[in-house]
């Protein structure tokens, strides 16, 4: 194990926060209250990567779990898949994070179909979502957090459009099995370069890893795409989620007043199938 708790990490879990950790998590905090994403009594399953969105939501939440009036628990899975696996020293580092949070974690040995292995990013987190379901399932918790940020669902949204001519995107707050479980995206108010700061302030362990396969999804094109974008209007990406979640909650934090200056099947379905039968 390399990793040590930094002196930022350590003073906020002892309750005396830098005021940037603060304003971080009052804004994933004002996303969960808007969208309705955790309830009082809720168990949350927080789906970790070992990347710095997955990593810097866990840490949110549970700060925020300490200082709100509604009790809700918080646990952390990763999904190891087989002819993937996390590395050693990356799964004792995370180990070492997650006891010092003081957050139940546990891995999650998974294999991924012939289909799915050649699939691309879409099928590949599909059965990773389909994994976080089950474990849930099994551990009697409803809510399913993901590390989903502004970036991403502005990019999804792209995608979709470009790829299939549907204008659908990621939702906050997304029901499935009939609302047996709920998917909940916190991080969707945060830019990715304002989690990337957080992470790297409060040193957490984000594994150096990628997929043999990421640079070719269109993913990263649809990331280009906005950049340009964004020289037209600094706020594209809030305009963007706003027009397709915003409609919906009526509101967007940060959309107005500027707080904060997968493969081609992108869309999110909400036509899973069944416990124990993706």
């Amino acid at each position: 194990m390399s990793w040590r708790p930094g002196s930022a990490l350590l003073s906020t879990l002892e309750g005396k926060p830098p005021p940037w950790a603060d304003r971080f998590v009052r804004r994933v905090g004002a996303s969960v209250h808007r969208f309705g994403m955790i309830r009082d009594g809720d168990g949350v399953l927080v789906g970790v990567s070992g990347g710095k969105d997955s990593l810097a939501l866990c840490l949110a939440l549970e700060l925020r779990r300490r200082r709100v009036r509604d009790a809700y628990r918080l646990q952390a899975l990763l999904v190891d898949w087989d002819d993937a696996p996390m590395p050693v020293g990356t799964l004792e580092d995370l180990r070492a994070y997650f006891d010092c949070l003081g957050v139940p974690f546990r891995v999650r040995p998974a294999s991924r179909s012939p289909r799915g292995s050649l699939g691309g990013c879409y099928e590949c987190a599909r059965m990773r979502k389909m994994e976080l379901f089950r474990a849930a399932r099994e551990a009697g918790l409803g809510v399913v957090a993901l590390g989903h940020h502004l970036d991403d669902m502005a990019e999804t949204l792209i995608m979709n459009l470009v790829l299939h001519g549907r204008f659908e995107g990621m939702e906050p707050v997304r029901s499935f099995f009939r609302g047996e479980a709920r998917v909940v995206r916190p991080l969707c108010a945060l830019r990715e370069g304002s989690v990337r700061t957080f992470a790297e302030r409060m040193e957490l362990p984000v594994a150096a890893f990628e997929c043999g396969i990421a640079a070719k999804n269109p993913r990263r094109k649809a990331k280009a795409l906005l950049v340009e974008l964004g020289k037209i209007d600094r706020l594209v990406r809030e305009h963007l989620f706003l027009a397709y979640a915003g409609r919906r909650s009526g509101a967007f934090p940060g959309a107005a007043g500027g707080q904060e200056a997968r493969e081609s099947g992108a869309r999110e379905s909400g036509r899973e199938g069944v416990h124990g039968n993706p």
